[in-house]
């Protein structure tokens, strides 16, 4: 399926599902806090989504770092370590804080609303593994070459 796909393009691959995922979550926090819901639960879509803003905010250093010529490869390499680095805390952040509201809301919803916003912490593991493992192996890569 994506057998002819660099790390570079995974790379822009990731780009492309955090910055989808980012303004989706950002637009569905966004309408919730309208809604009448318990201050604690508005205070956690606040939360989420200031580290989404911070992740979309860093993923200028992801897009920057790969589209980088071959030329800059330690620049590259710098950059594309900001991103994992920040990427992984903000990533962890937001799974916690994703918990906390299913948690949070176990008792108030049935089982059913619970069971998609499990699926959506699932979704976001996955994302978060693509955002650590392509751009990681990316930086890999650059070492390797410049070694050489």
């Amino acid at each position: 399926m994506c057998k002819g796909l660099t790390r570079k393009g995974f790379c822009y691959l990731t780009i492309g599902m955090t910055y989808s995922a980012g303004v989706v979550e950002i637009s569905h926090g966004f309408s919730n806090l309208n809604k009448d819901a318990p201050m604690a639960y508005k205070t956690l879509l606040k939360a989420v989504i200031i580290t989404w803003v911070l992740i979309l905010i860093v993923g200028i250093f992801l897009i920057v770092g790969t589209c980088l010529p071959d030329s800059h490869r330690r620049s590259k390499r710098v950059l594309l370590r900001i991103w994992v680095f920040f990427a992984l805390v903000f990533g962890v952040a937001i799974s916690c804080i994703k918990v906390a509201t299913v948690v949070h809301q176990w008792q108030e919803y049935g089982i059913e609303r619970n069971i998609v916003r499990s699926l959506v912490i699932c979704f976001f593991l996955v994302l978060l593994v693509f955002m650590m493992y392509f751009p990681c192996q990316y930086v890999q890569e650059l070492e390797d070459e410049i070694d050489f």
